[in-house]
């Protein structure tokens, strides 16, 4: 889903920054989709140059359900990733809230709706819920570990955990 979101959004900021360099809206439009990219690709670079966690915590999360331990890592490394790109993501919020009033161009009024979805769609609120949903025992356990704090390789953990 990651790679996706990256391809699309790269696709739209080239695709977007084509569409009329006389729009100043397009332009900066343009430029806060392609910082978002940017931060995505950045965020997944930091995520899989992290190496494993510590034993210790390894063994914490081979001690829980596979199940617990999977919606663990996968919803925490959703979040880690969202709080890395943050600053980009709420720029790129704010451009988008700030250019609804704006009389834009059909083309431009496309190109925010389908961005939209991709930064607000209904995936991101799921695998939030999904942590909220996790026992606090486990959450508060693995997270004062610092480990899950920064963005990481869910996929590799859990390869090692199997």
């Amino acid at each position: 889903m990651k790679i996706l979101m990256t391809v699309s959004i790269m696709f739209l900021a080239s695709a977007f920054s084509q569409a009329g360099e006389r729009d100043i809206e397009h332009r900066y439009l343009a430029e806060k989709i392609a910082d978002y990219g940017s931060a995505i690709e950045r965020c997944e670079e930091k995520a899989s140059s992290r190496d494993l966690p510590p034993s210790e915590v390894m063994d914490k999360l081979a001690s829980l359900e596979p199940d617990m331990a999977r919606g663990f890592l996968i919803t925490s490394s959703a979040m880690a990733q969202r709080a890395c790109e943050k600053p980009e993501l709420t720029e790129l919020a704010y451009t988008i809230g700030r250019l609804e009033g704006v009389d834009l161009s059909d083309k431009a009024r496309a190109i925010i709706e389908n961005t939209r979805p991709l930064i607000f769609g209904p995936g991101s609120w799921e695998l939030e819920r999904k942590y909220i949903e996790l026992p606090e025992s486990v959450k508060t356990d693995l997270m004062a570990t610092g480990y899950f704090d920064e963005p990481f390789d869910d996929r590799r953990i859990l390869r090692e955990l199997d």
